[in-house]
């Protein structure tokens, strides 16, 4: 979609970067459910601290460094507040250089082409949606519809449910997104299977939305060592859009 992903009035007023709309949302997700400041920040520290044990091991990722919750919300010269709550350690790194790349074909030409059946990896299912387009106009800043439309649909596409699922990578430029992607999803934040394969946009790295192709490319070779495992990906563009 080429439009705009701010209006003219939001930009005039700075809400035209992810560094300051995404904090809107989390500061959202604090007030809705009634935590305080040190609570919250407890809660976003804990949940990336585990996306930087999956980057540790993760041979492509930017920043292959295991990070405490406190270390992440810990604001100090080398770890600059960004955007409230967020400081740098919390924020999407997108200016690196790296590519990936996802082939797809049908099963006729895998074989003409002699790929091993045991290097395929099916999709089951799929879905693409959009919120309102304009931040300043949806129903609230701590949900998404359009993730839980999506969602619902690509799973009854599949045929499964989400506990039939062995890996996920939900879209992480900031903790918000991953938050109102899991609750969209029925996930809870403290499931054991983890949110991402590759240790998320803001420690494994990932250009933009392009991030999306390395979390597919990543998935695709989880799944051909665990022949008969499902997993999710998922990717957001502009402002949960």
């Amino acid at each position: 979609d080429s439009r705009p992903g701010v209006s003219p009035y939001e930009a005039r007023h700075g809400l035209d970067r992810p560094i300051n709309i995404y904090p809107v949302f989390e500061n959202a997700l604090r007030a809705r459910d009634g935590r305080s400041l040190a609570e919250h920040q407890a809660r976003i520290g804990a949940l990336f601290a585990r996306f930087t044990e999956v980057a540790a091991d993760n041979p492509h990722a930017w920043f292959p460094t295991r990070r405490s919750a406190e270390e992440l919300i810990t604001v100090t010269d080398r770890n600059r507040m960004i955007g409230f709550p967020y400081p740098k350690l919390l924020n999407a790194i997108m200016d690196v250089d790296q590519s990936a790349g996802v082939l797809i074909a049908s099963v006729d030409r895998a074989r003409e082409l002699g790929v091993p059946e045991d290097r395929w990896v099916y999709l089951h299912g799929c879905a693409d949606a959009h919120d309102l387009w304009h931040v300043l106009e949806r129903q609230d800043f701590h949900s998404s519809p359009a993730m839980r439309w999506t969602g619902k649909r690509a799973f009854e596409m599949a045929g499964i449910g989400s506990t039939d699922l062995t890996f996920m990578d939900l879209y992480s430029c900031f903790p918000s997104a991953v938050q109102v992607g899991a609750e969209e999803l029925g996930l809870s934040l403290d499931d054991p299977r983890g949110f991402t394969v590759t240790g998320g946009l803001p420690y494994a790295g990932g250009p933009g939305n392009n991030y999306a192709m390395h979390s597919a490319a990543t998935m695709v070779q989880r799944l051909r060592d665990r022949p008969g495992a499902y997993g999710l990906v998922t990717a957001n563009g502009w402002y949960l859009t």
